[in-house]
C-alpha cells in the first residue's frame, strides 16, 4: 500500500504511527518476529523488513498504474537486496500484484487471494492477506483472528 497520510508519510516509515502499523507490530511482537520499529533501521541479522508498493501518499490514498509501476523499480530492488528472503506478506492486492511483478513473474499465474500461499520458487513463499487498515478491519473484511492466524503461519514457516 502506500504510505498513510497520519503514519508514514509524517514520519518517513513505513507504518509507524497509524492505525494498520500498531496493528501489524502487534503481531510481529506477539510472535517475535520483531520487538519494535528500531529494528527496521538496524539491518545486521534482521528478521524482518516491511516495504511498500509505492513510495509516497497518493491522492486520496489510492494509487494509480502510472504511480505504482515507477515504484516497482525500487521495490524490485529492496527485494533482490534480501538474499535470505523466505517470505513475503502482501498486505492488499495492490502489494500482491507489485510483489508479483517485482519478481518478474506472470500475475495470472499468482491470483490474489485472502490467506492464501503462493510457492515463488524454492526459497520465496508468498502469503497473501487484506490490508489491515481500519477500515478492513471495521467492516469484518480482515478478521483480527485472519490477521493472527497469518503471522502464526509465518512463524511456523520461518522455524523459529
Amino acid at each position: 500500500m502506500a504510505p498513510g497520510l497520519r503514519g508514514a508519510n509524517r514520519t518517513g516509515k513505513i507504518f509507524n504511527g497509524d492505525f494498520s502499523g500498531n496493528l501489524l507490530f502487534k503481531f510481529l511482537k506477539k510472535y517475535n518476529i520483531s520487538k519494535n520499529y528500531t529494528e527496521f533501521e538496524i539491518t545486521n541479522n534482521i528478521k524482518c523488513r516491511i516495504t511498500n508498493a509505492v513510495k509516497c501518499l497518493p491522492p486520496n490514498n489510492k494509487p494509480n498504474s502510472l504511480e505504482i509501476k515507477k515504484c516497482n523499480v525500487f521495490l524490485s530492488s529492496e527485494i533482490n537486496k534480501m538474499r535470505n528472503l523466505r517470505i513475503i506478506l502482501t498486505l492488499g492486492q495492490i502489494s500482491h500484484n507489485s510483489t508479483v511483478i517485482a519478481l518478474n513473474k506472470n500475475l495470472s499465474e499468482y491470483k490474489f487471494k485472502h490467506l492464501k500461499k503462493h510457492k515463488i520458487n524454492d526459497q520465496i513463499t508468498l502469503i497473501n492477506c487484506y490490508h489491515c487498515s481500519k477500515y478492513n478491519i471495521n467492516t469484518k473484511r480482515l478478521k483480527i483472528s485472519d490477521l493472527d492466524n497469518t503471522f502464526k503461519l509465518i512463524k511456523k514457516l520461518l522455524h523459529f
